[in-house]
């Protein structure tokens, strides 16, 4: 069994990527270096099947954000790429105004926001851990009102950072 040093995933020993984030898998050539001359003969590494092909990077859609977001409902652990915040900023923003015009009272609109409270401030919070900084800057510029969200904005907007931080691997 091999062990990956990017997601510490166990693998197949005849695996060269890992097969549950793609890395390249370290392969210890010290390890298994035969005492005997003759059968030192050049080995080729086995070609990697289809299960341990590298993962592509799978373009995040809609209804792919929205979901992860409800997945992770609470959990402000980890990173969250900028279509995962916008895409769910865009949901709750459509889900306002669907709850504005079926409902005149605001008692909708109320559960609506109520229920995606936690997941928008967890959602923030990971993409925060994206740009390598912590959750205490969400509520430090959200204490400030109006200018706390405009600047809370701009800075889930920049790019993340493209290695891994400590909140997390880089998920491309």
């Amino acid at each position: 069994m091999k062990i990956c040093s990017h997601c510490k995933s166990v693998n197949a020993q005849e695996s060269t990527v890992c097969y549950f984030c793609g890395a390249a898998l370290n392969v210890n050539v010290n390890a298994n270096v035969d005492k005997n001359p003759q059968s030192q003969q050049k080995r080729v590494p086995a070609q990697p099947t289809s299960q341990t092909q590298p993962k592509e990077p799978k373009e995040l859609g809609f209804w792919d954000a929205v979901g992860k977001c409800f997945d992770k409902y609470a959990s402000m652990k980890g990173r969250a790429t900028r279509a995962e915040l916008w895409y769910f900023i865009l949901f709750i923003t459509i889900g306002i105004m669907l709850c504005s015009f079926i409902s005149r009272d605001e008692t909708m609109l109320f559960l609506f926001v109520l229920a995606t409270l936690l997941p928008t401030m967890a959602v923030i919070s990971r993409r925060l851990h994206d740009l390598g900084r912590s959750r205490f800057w969400m509520f430090l510029l959200l204490i400030i009102i109006f200018f706390g969200w405009l600047a809370l904005a701009i800075i889930c907007m920049l790019p993340g950072q493209e290695k891994d931080n400590e909140y997390g691997p880089y998920e491309g």
